[in-house]
């Protein structure tokens, strides 16, 4: 994770660089830009953990250098780091977006240490449809900056449809009839990795099947909560 977003601040520094000269930055710059974040997340760390800083550095210095010379000339920024605010009545729904290109092109940046393979839920991704909702733009990409032994990007994109807009503005007004009722709910389901007895008190006591029968309004209307639980409750609740 924390490469991730040191990675990330240099990918972040490299565009604007572009958007504000309009030619591809100097790695060097870019590589300077990923240590300076990388000490600085690395000073929050436990000390064994600090010992993998010579493993992160390099393999986020080889990425880096592939992102710079093989994928950033092919990509003319328009908007780097776009904060949006959409207003939803009575609250926002706020983010931020890592680049719009010339084209059109929503694009955000992830960071993994594994290929991943295109998934066939990505066209009912919450994050993506809230891209589109955001920008009005249908087209949104993902760039997988992959740090295996040989760095290489790999790229899926989705065009966003109305209803998938639509499915994400329902989507929001569930979590926040739950967040009211004092609930918080596992957004994930039982084949996620991170539902798992060890990480996941949903899975653990069987709450995932029980939402998955009732559907989430009935699962709210079960267990809402008219006040806040006290710190006792909560922990024989989890």
């Amino acid at each position: 994770m924390i490469q991730g977003i040191s990675i990330h601040e240099s990918l972040e520094y490299g565009y604007g660089s572009k958007l504000k000269t309009g030619m591809d930055p100097k790695v060097d710059s870019m590589l300077e830009k990923y240590e300076d974040s990388l000490n600085r997340e690395m000073e929050e760390c436990e000390d064994e953990d600090r010992k993998k800083k010579p493993e992160f550095l390099d393999k986020g210095v080889r990425m880096i250098r592939y992102y710079r010379d093989s994928h950033m000339p092919k990509v003319i920024p328009v908007e780097v780091e776009k904060s949006f605010a959409v207003d939803m009545g009575d609250y926002e729904y706020t983010g931020r977006i890592d680049l719009i290109d010339s084209k059109g092109v929503v694009i955000d940046h992830k960071t993994t240490s594994r290929t991943p393979s295109e998934n066939l839920m990505l066209k009912k991704d919450q994050q993506t449809a809230g891209y589109a909702m955001a920008t009005g733009k249908k087209k949104v990409r993902l760039d997988f900056l992959v740090q295996t032994s040989t760095p290489k990007i790999v790229s899926f994109q989705v065009t966003k449809k109305p209803s998938d807009v639509e499915r994400l503005k329902t989507n929001i007004a569930l979590v926040r009839r739950a967040i009211e009722a004092k609930l918080f709910y596992c957004i994930h389901g039982p084949t996620e990795w991170t539902c798992t007895d060890d990480w996941c008190a949903y899975q653990r006591y069987g709450y995932h099947d029980e939402h998955y029968k009732l559907g989430t309004e009935g699962f709210i209307e079960k267990y809402k909560k008219e006040k806040p639980a006290s710190r006792d409750e909560e922990e024989q609740v989890w």
